[in-house]
């Protein structure tokens, strides 16, 4: 609705003989919003009062009213709906023109919120148990895969053995699984992959023929990662007897008093927070630099406008995208859209910002 202040404002001014845009630019200067301005000269002039007419005669009622009721409840509805329209545009260019704030941060920790929802799910589901049972699941690793009449004994830097080498420490693949997978597989495969090869009287060169994740030769332990194939001297390692027994202590010690797993379990009950405040950062990141691309725009079309209302722009354009783009990430079948959405969004954002800042300038 057109406040009737202003429609009084409009007939004294046009009663003093001046021209529609004259009073528009006045209208403007005192604080009136241009659109509502615009508007009000949509409307029909107001009808302030009647003109006297002599007792005697009598002046028909009927020309007095200056636009039947249903003309004027329809451009009552017209204004509304301009008005609405209007209102959509402007949200934006308020907070271009610093007439309104948007918390960039705030809408950033919003977004990390929605995002860690299915994450974090995923982690106290799934994450949570498998730590709880850890220190079970490595005994049971170390029953599979370390025999009770085997030892290895380091002595002076040398390594050797009670076993006839060379000599295989393998793990059956359904060990593998369940060490994994809360429930254990029905058909356990019968495979197993060969882990350490016992060879303390072979040579580096050996370490290929016999097909294993690492060996133990009498001085190094070889072993292969991405940078190819990795030799580690034993001159450096204490005085040890390794058997089973030896593993079982080791693991009790790494996990007295349940240190391992309290340090696994708050990592995982943390996760919603690391994800909120990371997705919030990473929105603020992408906000600034592309309102610094704004910005240079800005200053090519000498706008003038403050980095800080381009910031809270950006962030405004840039909400729902992101919000999307996050959650992309999280459907396996959408991902492979992702960076064609995340380039197609930014064009969008720059391009709305340009029209957005070309409007402000000419206003």
């Amino acid at each position: 609705m057109i406040p009737s202040a202003l429609r009084q404002e409009i007939e004294s001014l046009r009663n003093q003989g001046k021209p529609d845009g004259q009073i528009k630019l006045e209208l403007i200067k005192a604080g009136w919003p241009k659109i509502t301005v615009d508007n009000a000269f949509l409307l029909p002039p107001q009808v302030n009062s009647i003109t006297p007419q002599p007792t005697n005669i009598q002046t028909p009622i009927e020309p007095i009213l200056a636009t039947p009721t249903e003309e004027i409840t329809d451009s009552h509805q017209i204004v509304n709906t301009v008005n609405t329209a209007g209102n959509n545009y402007n949200f934006f260019q308020k907070i271009l023109s610093g007439e309104k704030k948007f918390r960039v941060f705030l809408v950033g920790l919003l977004i990390g919120v929605i995002t860690s929802v299915y994450p974090s799910y995923m982690a106290i589901s799934y994450a949570l148990p498998f730590v709880n049972t850890l220190e079970e699941k490595v005994r049971d690793v170390i029953d599979d895969v370390f025999p009770d009449e085997l030892e290895i004994i380091i002595e002076n830097g040398r390594a050797r053995t009670n076993v006839t080498e060379p000599y295989h420490l393998t793990i059956s693949q359904s060990t593998l699984e369940n060490f994994i997978n809360e429930e254990h597989s029905q058909d356990q495969p019968i495979s197993r992959v060969r882990i350490l090869t016992l060879n303390t009287s072979g040579k580096i060169e050996d370490y290929e023929q016999h097909q294993s994740l690492a060996m133990l030769t009498a001085q190094n332990l070889v072993y292969y990662n991405d940078e190819g194939i990795q030799v580690n001297s034993l001159s450096s390692v204490p005085n040890m007897e390794i058997d089973k027994q030896f593993l079982y202590e080791k693991i009790s010690e790494y996990n007295r008093d349940q240190k391992f797993v309290n340090f696994f379990r708050v990592i995982i009950y943390l996760t919603p927070v690391f994800i909120i405040f990371g997705v919030a950062l990473l929105f603020v990141a992408e906000v600034l630099f592309g309102a610094f691309l704004i910005w240079i725009i800005n200053k090519i079309m000498k706008a003038e406008l403050k980095f800080s209302n381009i910031y809270g722009l950006m962030g405004s354009l840039a909400f729902i995208p992101y919000l999307l783009l996050m959650n992309i990430r999280l459907v396996p079948f959408l991902q492979a859209y992702y960076l064609w959405l995340n380039t197609f969004f930014d064009v969008v954002i720059l391009s709305v910002g340009y029209v957005l800042i070309k409007s402000i300038k000419k206003t």
